[in-house]
């Protein structure tokens, strides 16, 4: 299951949605068998992409939290591999939970 859980998080690690930016946390739950994705805007670097205003910075996260989301959810249909999806919105982050069955 561990091993798993390590695949999604590289999947998600490398889906079109960091684009040179970390707009998310991942983090694993081994016992859980979940992986939890957060949006954040705590690692946006601002060096990079210049000054953003943070409502800009907010709505790019849930952009690109949906990208790899879905591109996890493409990577577990073709591994066959049956998981469910909760999705809380919270004060302008997403947080999405997938947990394995």
């Amino acid at each position: 299951m561990k091993e798993t859980l390590m695949q999604m998080a590289d999947v998600i690690h490398l889906s079109p949605a960091r684009q040179s930016q970390i707009y998310f946390t991942v983090q694993i739950n081994v016992p859980e068998k979940s992986l939890k994705l957060t949006t954040s805007a705590s690692m946006f670097l601002q060096g990079r992409s210049g000054v953003q205003p943070s409502n800009i910075v907010l709505s790019e996260s849930m952009i690109h939290a949906g990208m790899a989301i879905s591109c996890l959810e493409e990577w577990l249909n073709d591994q066959k591999i049956e998981y469910s999806i909760e999705e809380k919105f919270k004060a302008g982050h997403i947080i999405a939970k997938v947990i394995l069955k």
